[in-house]
């Protein structure tokens, strides 16, 4: 969310909502657990709508929020971007469809860069020490 906040100014519409998506993908991609309490259509509903909306994560409905502590509780820490296993796990389901076939290819090509992007500003802020993806930086 830091990383959402800070490219919100600089982001077009287009640009944030892409950006929400790969998040929330990612973000799914590293709970702890299943969030089996939530409808699957709500919980990537509360991350991209609320948790990703620099605008509506403050005015999220009581039922949203729940979702995203839920969310908060249950996230791994980016240590598990140190994990090689975890890191494709994570990259295969973001490039993946709800249907479990792959995405398009300039599909994966934005996910990348979005991905990217929130890389370069954690080892900028020196919680990692490199891009964890394959033939990251």
């Amino acid at each position: 969310m830091q990383y959402v906040d800070s490219v919100w100014a600089d982001t077009a519409a287009h640009g944030r909502r892409n950006m929400a998506k790969v998040f929330m993908k990612t973000t799914i991609a590293l709970l702890r657990r299943e969030p089996t309490d939530y409808e699957p259509v709500a919980v990537r509903r509360a991350l991209r709508e609320h948790a990703f909306n620099k605008n509506k994560r403050d005015t999220a409905p009581p039922e949203m929020q729940a979702i995203l502590r839920f969310v908060q509780r249950n996230s791994l820490s980016m240590a598990a971007w140190e994990d090689p296993a975890k890191v494709e796990e994570v990259i295969r389901q973001v490039n993946s469809l709800l249907n479990g076939k792959q995405a398009a290819a300039s599909s994966i090509r934005r996910n990348r860069n979005a991905l990217s992007g929130i890389f370069d500003y954690a080892i900028k802020r020196g919680v990692l020490a490199a891009d964890p993806t394959p033939g990251g930086k």
